[in-house]
């Protein structure tokens, strides 16, 4: 079974609906010999708010005199699907990001005519919103990355816009547009912040052929992109978005 397999596989168990209550997995448990009797942990899981429930558990617990461990597994993986409503919410154990579109994170430059005005406001604005649901710090980076899913599915490689000729701003809490071209971005990167705890943080992102570019550009170019957040943790990254 392959990547689209599963998928397919999984959205077609929702035809037959969910069962409320803890009957199923009692049942599941009890074939299995019971053996989340035999282990001494709290296992969180859910949409929002386990990470800070993990916290507070956590620290109850160290405050009461015991002694134990906190681990946090995020998603490596998302299933982009996206509806036709607005406010498309992804979460993790940390941060909930939420964008402001029916396309979600997927970026689809299919105009490659050049933009005029200097900070591209007549092009497309992908807007989100970061929450941090700990009560305490994350760094993470905002990136953007090709697409690379949708581009294999379209064998449209050869017909990508190059990053030399796009340019892109993104405009956060100071209110003020920052610009780049796409090729100067190290690894994409377009953010490297912290966000507070339980704080909020809202970005617009904007991406369209410079204006004073000499390049004629064929009328079949075009970019697809994702935008990312990314939890930094030292020196590594772990993706959630």
């Amino acid at each position: 079974m392959n990547y689209k397999q599963a998928m397919e596989y999984i959205e077609e168990t929702g035809r037959y609906g969910s069962v409320p209550g803890l009957e199923n997995i009692r049942n599941l448990c009890e074939k299995l010999g019971n053996p989340q009797d035999k282990l001494r942990f709290v296992h969180i899981a859910g949409t929002n708010g386990k990470g800070s429930t993990t916290t507070m558990i956590a620290n109850i617990l160290k405050i009461s005199g015991y002694k134990g461990g906190k681990f946090m597994a995020h998603k490596t993986f998302i299933s982009y699907k996206y509806s036709e409503a607005r406010n498309v919410e992804y979460s993790s154990d940390s941060l909930e990001i939420v964008f402001h579109d029916k396309e979600g994170a997927k970026i689809n430059l299919t105009d490659p005519s050049p933009v005029t005005d200097a900070i591209g406001l007549s092009s497309k604005a992908y807007t989100l919103t970061i929450k941090n649901n700990l009560v305490e710090p994350v760094d993470y980076q905002l990136v953007i990355t090709d697409n690379i899913e949708k581009i294999i599915d379209d064998n449209c490689a050869n017909f990508q816009v190059p990053k030399e000729l796009l340019k892109v701003s993104v405009k956060g809490l100071n209110n003020k547009n920052n610009i780049y071209y796409l090729s100067d971005l190290v690894s994409g990167t377009l953010v490297t912040d912290t966000i507070g705890a339980l704080e909020e943080k809202n970005y617009s992102i904007r991406i369209w052929v410079a204006n004073n570019t000499s390049v004629n550009i064929a009328n079949d170019l075009h970019y697809h992109g994702i935008i990312k957040v990314l939890e930094t943790k030292d020196t590594e990254s772990e993706e959630l978005k």
